[in-house]
């Protein structure tokens, strides 16, 4: 899981941050959680674990923070010793990221042997 937070935050400082503008230092940013199992089975029913749409007004420190708590989140409360994606997929807007969210889901349960579980998780980031 480290070596996909690893490159994912490579990328981030490689490529940019698309979300914040230039010059401020924090924005309202609108977001929602995922993860699923990385290495399934043929047969195996796949578990999805989603949170709703949050936002938040942060800096983008405090986006990794957050993206870093998903990801301890997600490594400890579900099958555990399995590998999973840990997702902090964001967006400018509120319509952007639920429409991502739904489009997300609706993939998920495209014709797979899946069970999604959708959760509230509270972010300590201040």
């Amino acid at each position: 899981m480290n070596t996909i937070l690893s490159i994912f935050l490579l990328l981030w400082t490689t490529i940019g941050n698309p979300i914040f503008d230039s010059g401020k230092s924090e924005q309202t940013v609108y977001f929602f959680c995922h993860s699923k199992l990385i290495d399934v089975s043929p047969g195996e029913r796949q578990h999805v674990v989603v949170t709703g749409v949050y936002s938040k007004t942060a800096s983008d420190e405090q986006v990794w923070e957050m993206v870093s708590e998903w990801t301890d989140f997600v490594e400890n409360e579900f099958e555990k010793g399995r590998r999973r994606t840990s997702d902090l997929n964001h967006f400018r807007t509120l319509e952007e990221a639920e429409a991502h969210l739904e489009q997300r889901l609706v993939k998920d349960l495209d014709g797979n042997n899946t069970f999604v579980e959708k959760v509230t998780f509270e972010f300590d980031v201040k």
